[in-house]
């Protein structure tokens, strides 16, 4: 289910029907990397009919725009062709005069919810007599009828899109300056993940073709392979880490990458959601990128960030790479949902003594249990990673550093709970469930770590040389239920945490 400030909550177990398609991986776009493809035509597209259609889970969607489908150049007078949310806002911006687009969609409609997927389709038919009806826009496979902005192309007007004069370009769009993106260097760099990017070249396509409703009314997706692509067309599944741009029609018209790597297909999908950083609890300016993996703690701030998925029962790993601790006032652990932006704070915080919070802290060892300081470990230091296994069937959380669990901790000791630390019971507590967490423990300047998350979808850290002097400690292993991909094997019975592993 979902709940308020983007969070999933559920138990361990339960799985979907067999017959449901499933979707395996994504493609995961770094703004800060300058992520995008490009693919160069050298003959014309319908520049009158297609379709284009992509399932998308967000990252930060700050600044200027971020561009998902584009080709063309904006200087003032050409013209263009843009697909992109602008902050939470979906607009479309087609053609210019004098500095203003001709055709313009601006969507009230606010995209905010960074724990789910969202299946948009953009179809375009100049030739219908209807002026409405010569763009249309479907979110989740309802179309978007409220719009701020809402102008349409003349019948039989020319897009830019399937114009070969153009490079067409997904994750990015063009500089502001004349000349065609082949000699451009694309900007306005998307924020996030896509899977299943099709093109329908010459064919007007509603969603049904891409998705469907569920028995639960949830829109999922449908296999899109025997479509017709048309000749420019194309299907990119992301599916070989190798060569993210391969188009698995049979048009073989495939992409090139930019500032993308084989790290960047993750398992994360509309079909499998994985926990990851929450946007909406990033308190107090600190910074998150890498699909919301990463987070930069904001110097002189006592703040952390939480995950988009929420636990009650059940056994969970997680592993938090420590990337750069700058002075080690790094803590990590779980608080109770209700407390989770208490003075945006994140976890551990000592001055506020939170209920529900239990906490390692990296600069001392200690564990920190309702705001309560005392003996527990070693101390973190760059480059280590920690391994947090998470038992809600009988309520015990446990701490490793580098693949060694503290206290002389054994997560499988079920109900003894061999060096855990002990946890009210999810039920019991103001919420009923937890969230995993992370927090500085000053906020003095300077006092700013870096840590990258791994709930299961990217066991390499977003590529980071982890453990630089001992890196054949990776195993790269999955869950008991043959999900994810961690850099140490989790105890047994502990699940990565994503929907998969999820009953309800």
């Amino acid at each position: 289910m979902v709940f308020q400030n983007d969070i999933l909550a559920g138990s361990s177990g339960g799985s979907s029907a067999s017959s449901v398609y499933k979707i395996d991986q994504s493609i995961r776009f770094n703004d800060d990397d300058s992520a995008y493809l490009k693919k160069d035509y050298g003959s014309d597209g319908s520049q009158t009919t297609f379709t284009l259609s992509g399932w998308l889970k967000l990252g930060i969607l700050t600044g200027t725009a971020h561009s998902l489908f584009a080709t063309g150049f904006l200087n003032g007078s050409a013209a263009d062709f843009t697909l992109y949310f602008n902050g939470d806002q979906l607009y479309f911006y087609g053609g210019y005069n004098g500095g203003t687009p001709t055709n313009r969609l601006e969507t009230t409609q606010l995209f905010r919810d960074h724990s789910a997927w969202y299946h948009i389709v953009f179809v375009a038919d100049t030739t219908n007599a209807v002026s409405s009806e010569r763009l249309r826009l479907y979110v989740n496979g309802s179309r978007v009828t409220a719009f701020d902005t809402e102008t349409y192309p003349s019948q039989n007007d020319t897009l830019v899109w399937g114009d070969a004069t153009y490079s067409h370009v997904i994750g990015a769009s063009g500089d502001d300056m004349a000349g065609s993106l082949n000699s451009q260097t694309p900007r306005y760099h998307y924020d996030g993940y896509m899977a299943e990017i099709v093109y329908i070249d010459g064919t007007a396509l509603d969603p049904s073709s891409f998705g469907e409703y569920n028995s639960s009314n949830i829109w999922i997706p449908k296999d899109v392979s025997s479509l017709s692509f048309g000749a420019n067309g194309f299907y990119l599944k992301g599916e070989s880490a190798s060569d993210l741009g391969n188009d698995s029609s049979s048009n073989n018209n495939d992409f090139t990458t930019s500032g993308l790597a084989s790290h960047d297909q993750v398992p994360d999908s509309p079909t499998n959601v994985f926990s990851t950083y929450n946007p909406l609890a990033n308190p107090r300016s600190g910074a998150l990128s890498q699909g919301s993996l990463r987070f930069v703690h904001a110097s002189g701030q006592k703040q952390g960030c939480f995950s988009t998925i929420g636990m009650n029962s059940g056994k969970w790993y997680i592993e938090c790479y420590c990337e750069s601790l700058n002075n080690g006032y790094l803590q990590l652990g779980i608080q109770d949902f209700a407390y989770h932006n208490n003075e945006n704070r994140g976890i551990g915080d000592t001055q506020l003594s939170p209920a529900y919070d239990y906490a390692y802290f990296g600069f001392n060892g200690n564990k920190l249990v309702n705001g309560t300081s005392s003996s527990y470990g070693n101390t973190f230091a760059t480059d280590d990673v920690i391994g947090v296994a998470i038992d809600l069937d009988n309520n015990y959380i446990y701490f490793a550093k580098n693949n060694t669990w503290q206290n002389s901790g054994d997560p499988t000791s079920g109900a003894s709970g061999t060096g855990g630390i002990s946890v009210t019971t999810p039920s019991s507590t103001a919420s009923g469930f937890y969230l995993f967490g992370t927090g500085v423990g000053t906020g003095s300047s300077g006092y700013n770590p870096t840590t990258i998350i791994n709930f299961g979808q990217d066991s390499t850290f977003v590529g980071e040389n982890v453990n630089a002097n001992d890196y054949s400690n990776y195993v790269g292993a999955s869950d008991g239920n043959s999900v994810g991909s961690f850099f140490y094997t989790p105890p047994s019975g502990y699940l990565a945490l994503c929907t998969k592993n999820l009953g309800s």
